[in-house]
């Protein structure tokens, strides 16, 4: 590993966020403007490759001590990946041995019990192959109709799927497919066959294998994966503690960290974090520069089509880029500087205030 000198006597650690890989996007995996959740496996490599060229890729026990200590000669880098996918452990954990660096795995408890695809992606692949479909979605009273003629057509569909689940604050990943109709018909599972390198959980034993032999380090992405500060106190307290315990019982681990699911995160919820654990991630943008941020630390979120603006905007001679960062179906251009900047994001959504700031729709 390449020990540079550091830009800045202050630390500021770039924390990378990754979701699942793939050989190649599936092409009912593609939203309008590009999916950014999977990454095909090549430039994930590339972006290792790079990281460790011009970075030292650093574990999470690490954070505290360079943070506190500042200076020159280092330039730390942390890996993260979300939602604890068989993609990454298949794709991922083989490039990343080849360079002898480790990741933290954000693992969604109720989604690896359950050893399926969530509903909602699992729809996407169904409607793809019953085209022409007219979809009809049911959620507390209402129903949604959705039309799609063609496969360009079943991106924006899903789109307007996930913006009409948050107006209602219904977590999406919790759509039941018994909700859910095409063409007149029910949908059920084992009408298409499941693709395991697209959003289906690994197991826990491949989890535990990797977490011993130490290229991961396992923190919780909660239970359900719901939007926290749309949550009760109760219910907030049940995903952040439970899905710890959880995981330290199938995996025989301290679980340290957590990553907020969507990025949804306030006073409340990094109050109740911080009860249980030391780190919690949003995937703000920016870059991790003092201790007080652990609450609330900043990710960046690198997608295929992103990778050479966020790789501009990391390195140490980094200047003011044009991003294009996804929201809703448009595409919006955004200055952004070193200092002060934000790449990539989930969507927003303030405890009771009803409002959604700028960002992409990331699981």
């Amino acid at each position: 590993m390449l020990g540079l000198s550091f830009h800045s006597r202050r630390r500021q650690i770039p924390v990378l966020m990754f979701h699942g890989l793939c050989e190649r996007i599936p092409d009912y995996a593609l939203f309008e403007g590009g999916r950014t959740c999977h990454l095909p496996v090549t430039d994930f490599a590339a972006v290792i490759r790079w990281c460790c060229q011009n970075y030292d890729v650093i574990r999470l026990s690490d954070l505290d001590d360079l943070l506190a200590r500042g200076g020159r000669g280092y330039r730390p880098l942390l890996l993260t990946f979300d939602d604890g996918l068989a993609s990454a452990i298949d794709l991922g954990l083989p490039i990343l041995r080849n360079y002898g660096v480790s990741a933290v795995m954000f693992v969604t408890t109720g989604i690896t019990d359950a050893g399926r695809t969530p509903d909602i992606f699992y729809l996407e692949k169904v409607v793809y192959q019953c085209l022409p479909a007219d979809v009809r979605v049911r959620f507390d009273g209402e129903e949604i109709q959705l039309k799609a003629s063609s496969k360009e057509e079943v991106g924006p569909c899903f789109h307007r799927l996930w913006s009409w689940l948050v107006e209602r604050r219904f977590p999406p990943l919790r759509v039941s497919l018994q909700d859910v109709s095409i063409n007149g018909r029910p949908v059920i599972r084992g009408l298409v066959s499941e693709d395991r390198h697209f959003w289906f959980p690994a197991s826990w034993n491949e989890l535990k294998a990797a977490a011993r032999e130490g290229i991961l380090e396992i923190g919780s992405h909660m239970v359900s994966h719901r939007p926290l500060t749309w949550l009760s106190r109760s219910e907030l307290i049940e995903e952040i503690e439970g899905s710890r315990r959880r995981l330290e019982q199938e995996l025989e681990v301290a679980v340290q960290a957590c990553a907020y699911p969507h990025g949804f995160v306030d006073e409340e919820v990094s109050r109740v974090a911080g009860v249980h654990y030391r780190w919690g991630f949003a995937d703000s943008g920016g870059l991790l520069k003092k201790v007080s941020q652990r609450l609330s630390a900043p990710r960046i979120h690198v997608a295929s089509e992103d990778w050479t603006v966020i790789k501009r905007l990391i390195s140490p001679y980094g200047r003011a880029v044009t991003h294009l960062r996804f929201y809703g179906g448009t595409v919006k251009k955004r200055l952004l500087t070193m200092a002060g900047n934000t790449v990539g994001g989930a969507f927003r959504m303030d405890r009771g205030s009803g409002q959604t700031g700028e960002g992409e729709q990331s699981p």
